[in-house]
Formats: C-alpha cells, structure tokens, sequence
C-alpha cells in the first residue's frame, strides 16, 4: 500500500468505486450498511472500517466539520453517505513511504530534529491529561499535506512508553465551540432563532461580546455586519447568518483563542464558564442555584431576555476576565 492511495480517498464517499476498489485489493469488508441516519447522535454519524492485519483503519464521517466536505445526502431522506476523514495507522510494516522518513522506531527528539518542536501537548487540552508527577503524557506533531484539500498528517509520541502511539492522516475539521443548528435535519438558521432557550441566550451574549472585542476574524463576507454590531446598527444574529453554517468554531477566532477555548468548555479546572456564570447572574435564589439544570431553574432562566440591561450585566463579568 503506498501512502498516496491513502491521501487520494480522503473526501470521497464510501460507495465510490475508488473507495470500493481500494477495500477489495487490501482484504477490507465493505460495511453491511454504508448509510447513515441523522436521527442518530452526532456521535453515531460516522463509523470505523478495520483492517485487524494490516493496522490501518479508515474512518467514514457523514458529518466533516469543514465546508469543503459537506454532508452527502443518499436516496432516502434522512440518509447520508459518509465520507472517508481518516486513516488511522497502528505500524509501518504495510506502509513504509510515510512523509519525510517518518516510521514508529523514531524516538522524540529524532521527531523533533525531523518536524520541530511539538504542535500540542496533553497539557494544551487538559490538565487532567498531565501524569501524576505533572510532567506531560503525549505530544503531537500536526504536518499540512495538502493545503488546498486541507489534509494534515499527525503523530502522536508517548513519553511515558517512549514510543509513537499512532499516525493519522486526516481531513482538518474545525474546533466546534458553538452548536447552532444541525445541517443534516434540515435545520435552518432561520430554524434556529426561532427556538432561542437560555442556554443560547447565553452563547448569543458572549458572542456579541467577542465581536465587539474585535476578537473574530473579519472576511469580505462577515466584515460590514461586524462593524455595524460595534456601531450597534446591527445585532449578533446578523454574524451567525453571514457563517451560514450549523456552528461557531474557533477558527472564527484571531484573538485569545486557547484563552476563550478552555474558558468556554471549563477547562481550567475551576467549574466556571460562561454558562455558569450566567447562571449566577440571573438566579438570585440559592436553592434554584444549587439545581440549576433543574425544570424549575431552567423555567426561570429561559425567562432572561436578550435585552441591553442584561447583556450589561453579562459584559462587566466578561471583561473583569481580562481576555
């Protein structure tokens, strides 16, 4: 098996014959059911094919979180074909033409005299992925393949066992930090503001905060909606139609972006994120606070306008932050 094979099925849908091709010649099953349902989680919306000889599995997605690969819809509603994002391998013995020399044998700093200082480490994604003695349990080297099909190739080294756990080769998918609405039900945005609950009002209210930090990246398409939410002739709704797509990632990010993503998603240790602090803000009773996922609590939050007096109230906690 060359690597090439490999790179030139990434995208391609499961059922085309360049697909089909390549699992017949190396010995792979084609899946019983090559389909997906969007009544599945997003979760369920992609599947595994494994090869337990060679060690090398193909990942099919129906749900590539990148515009260049959208969602391939199959006959029936409902039904997608997934398309090839990954290929995971676990050796070097069916490939041996790996870019730039690299093969599983090499140590870490052989990898770093060949591709550099490492892109991430366990730490960058969580602290509760440092070892006991706090020293880091991975580190991985993320290489660009191909700019324009935005493939990139990555290595994954286990200090601890002193070995590569695995290469990946993969389509780059964007960093979700924001759930919209869901492409593959056919929801729309306009589907979207007309369902607004708390939880939402919460990520609207960040989010025209961050606009109006300047902290979003201006394009010839989002630029003049961005300028007028700063001059207040427009409102955030206006940035989340110009993405027309399902989600805020945070590529939509330039600034403070490793600051704003482990606030966001509570991965600084201390439980406290936007969510929560909202919650504080506006349930001034303590046994609503305690339980605030709670049908009641959640009653009286959804009542929080998304008025200026709250957005206010919201502002000053996010800028005590100092982002």
């Amino acid at each position: 098996m060359k690597f090439q094979e490999c790179i030139d099925l990434l995208g391609k849908p499961i059922n085309d014959v360049q697909v089909v091709a390549f699992l017949e010649k190396y010995g792979y099953t084609y899946p019983k059911k090559d389909t997906v349902s969007n009544r599945k989680n997003a979760s369920e919306r992609s599947y595994w094919i494994e090869h337990k000889k060679l060690k090398i599995n193909l990942l099919c997605d129906a749900d590539i979180k990148n515009s260049r690969y959208p969602a391939l819809q199959a006959g029936t509603k409902g039904l997608f074909y997934p398309l090839v994002s990954e290929f995971r391998f676990q050796d070097d013995k069916t490939i041996s033409d790996f870019p730039y020399g690299l093969h599983f044998g090499l140590s870490y700093d052989e990898i770093v005299g060949i591709l550099g200082q490492p892109t991430c480490k366990s730490s960058d994604a969580t602290a509760a992925w440092l070892n006991d003695d706090g020293s880091e349990s991975w580190f991985q080297w993320n290489v660009e393949i191909d700019a324009g099909r935005e493939i990139h190739f990555e290595i994954e080294f286990w200090p601890e066992d002193s070995c590569i756990r695995d290469f990946v080769l993969r389509i780059r998918e964007d960093y979700v930090l924001f759930r919209l609405y869901d492409v593959l039900k056919y929801e729309t945005y306009d589907m979207y503001i007309d369902t607004i609950n708390n939880c939402k009002t919460a990520d609207l209210m960040f989010l025209r905060w961050a606009v109006e930090k300047g902290f979003m990246f201006e394009t010839a398409n989002n630029r003049d909606v961005i300028q007028d939410i700063r001059n207040g002739k427009s409102t955030v709704f206006g940035y989340l139609k110009k993405l027309e797509r399902g989600y805020v990632a945070l590529e939509d990010f330039w600034q403070n972006k490793e600051a704003i993503r482990r606030y966001l998603q509570n991965l600084n240790g201390d439980n406290i994120n936007c969510y929560s602090e909202f919650v504080k803000i506006f349930l001034s009773n303590k046994a609503l606070l305690a339980n605030y996922l709670g049908k009641e609590a959640q009653s009286e939050l959804d009542t929080v306008e998304f008025n200026e007096e709250n957005y206010r109230k919201v502002k000053a906690v996010l800028d005590a932050k100092g982002f």
